[in-house]
């Protein structure tokens, strides 16, 4: 077939086609409509594939509907569908894992059918099985040239992939010892000069490596805990280095020497002080705009929803902006809590591009303590108390953190 004739179709698009064509609504309702699942959110990497998926119409505003979680009745009155298509698509990107329900675990169907389609045997080229005494299947094809490269690729492709094992206990503790406070590129293995793709690649294949060991046991607390932050660092990586702004900022900061490292807040002795690098920076730009300080206004006065759509609208223009993530950071973690992570990753995020913002690291202070992280919470406030010795909450904070208070 002449390539050019064939359409270009992304496999999560083929596969949405795939789930309308032959999966039945009444099937799933059911389980999209269990009320006792919960509100909906989307995952950050489901948010980012979602245009992958080729739809239009009312179904495109999937994403403004569910927000920052809502319940499926609510989805459905914000999304009229006659046609079945809206509960087969909320099904689907719940089954492949962008889209995640409260109070249910994720479902792992698709994950242990790749599983053991992957430990399956292969099916044996034609080509191999005319040539049982063969050695091995690259030694069965000629190397004097008459047969191109592509027959031993294709040979290659057949061979069962080997699976690596789960981390232990162990190898997680040195994973995290070895890549915690490295940079942004270190921490993933790649090179400064890597393309997006890469990056996206290899921060996926972590995030799953690292989120296998717990899915198959019950890990020791301060395993469990090690897990969590690289999941956390590899999350702020992707977020960083696939966002074309985001990246532009870090690689500035990178080629002065200064770029952030991954978790490098929890070392007190590395935290900055004022007397080194300068005073905290005042807010310029777009923080001290108009419809910033209104925004500014909403959260003083408790309007945390609507200083949420405020701050998003903001962002558009200025993705990198550090008192903005860290405004979106506390009126979300206001909202909604820890449910999804979001809070905390806007505040890492501010941290990432002005590692002396105040407000970001008192605001990731104050959560952290909330969550029972004290011991991370107490570092964040030590550096804000370096930063800014006239803080009146730093100061209350550190003698009740010393206490073991909140």
């Amino acid at each position: 077939i002449e390539p050019r004739l064939q359409p270009q179709v992304e496999t999560i698009a083929a596969l949405w086609n795939s789930v309308q064509q032959h999966v039945s609504m009444d099937a799933v309702f059911p389980t999209v409509t269990d009320p006792s699942a919960g509100l909906a959110t989307l995952e950050p990497l489901g948010a980012a594939l979602f245009p992958t998926l080729g739809i239009s119409g009312e179904l495109a505003a999937l994403p403004e509907a569910v927000g920052n979680g809502a319940l499926v009745e609510d989805i459905f009155r914000q999304i009229p569908d006659a046609s079945g298509d809206l509960v087969k698509l909320l099904w689907f990107l719940e089954t492949i894992g962008l889209l995640r329900r409260e109070n249910r675990p994720l479902d792992t169907t698709i994950d242990e059918q790749l599983r053991r389609a992957a430990e399956a045997d292969p099916p044996t080229p034609a080509a191999i099985r005319t040539t049982p005494t063969a050695p091995s299947r690259r030694a069965a094809v000629p190397s004097t040239g008459s047969t191109p490269k592509a027959t031993a690729d294709a040979a290659d492709e057949h061979r069962p992939k080997k699976r690596r094992p789960p981390l232990t206990d162990d190898q997680i503790r040195s994973t995290h010892r070895r890549r915690l406070g490295r940079d942004f590129y270190d921490f993933i293995g790649v090179p400064v000069d890597a393309p997006t793709h890469s990056i996206d690649r290899k921060c996926k294949g972590l995030a799953r490596r690292w989120r296998l060991p717990g899915k198959q046991r019950e890990l020791p607390s301060d395993v469990a805990k090690m897990v969590d932050e690289l999941l956390v660092g590899v999350q702020l990586v992707w977020r960083t280095l696939t966002d074309e702004q985001h990246r532009a900022d870090y690689d500035k900061r990178y080629a002065q020497g200064c770029a952030p490292k991954v978790g490098d807040f929890r070392n007190a002795d590395a935290a900055p002080n004022a007397q080194s690098r300068g005073a905290p920076s005042e807010p310029s730009g777009p923080s001290v705009a108009p419809a910033y300080q209104n925004a500014r206004r909403l959260i003083s006065q408790g309007k945390h929803k609507e200083a949420l759509s405020a701050l998003k609208a903001l962002r558009v223009d200025n993705p990198s902006d550090p008192d903005i993530m860290a405004d979106l950071g506390w009126t979300t973690w206001k909202l909604q809590g820890g449910k999804n992570g979001d809070a905390e990753e806007f505040l890492r995020l501010a941290l990432t591009f002005d590692d002396r913002h105040l407000r970001g690291l008192e605001y990731l202070a104050k959560i952290l303590v909330e969550k029972g992280d004290t011991d991370t919470a107490r570092v964040l406030v030590q550096r804000l108390s370096k930063l800014d010795p006239t803080s009146a909450w730093a100061k209350k904070a550190l003698r009740n953190l010393s206490r073991g208070g909140q």
